[in-house]
């Protein structure tokens, strides 16, 4: 019995991990990539500034769940503090990928004329 609990918890561990960078695939794409095409395109575009932000932070956490976690229940009280740091490094990458996302969609925006007056 405790091996098959182990073997359910690995196996919550990577589909947690693959959904997480999915996701992230997926907001990069529909909130970054599609809006930057657009834009180059002359077409009239919605955006979400927060939608920009938080696909890369998606997808690296994603990426963190599949390399640096073990299978089990994901308990911050339980890390060590070299694991705490791991977490708040690659969460602090994440979000900087979202900034610099934020920066090049903003770029594009005024460079083409759009409004930015609202960030």
């Amino acid at each position: 019995m405790e091996n098959s609990n182990h073997i359910i918890s690995i196996l919550k561990k990577y589909v947690g991990g693959l959904f997480l960078t999915f996701v992230g695939l997926i907001a990069i794409y529909y909130f970054s990539y599609s809006t930057i095409e657009e834009i180059k395109q002359g077409n009239s575009i919605s955006y979400s500034f927060k939608g920009i932000l938080i696909g890369p932070a998606l997808f690296v956490m994603g990426i963190y769940l599949l390399v640096f976690t073990n299978g089990g229940k994901f308990s911050f009280q339980d890390l060590s503090f070299k694991e705490k740091k791991t977490f708040y490094l690659v969460l602090g990458v994440g979000f900087a990928l979202g900034f610099l996302a934020l920066y090049i969609v903003n770029h594009y925006l005024e460079v083409n004329g759009y409004d930015t007056s609202n960030l």
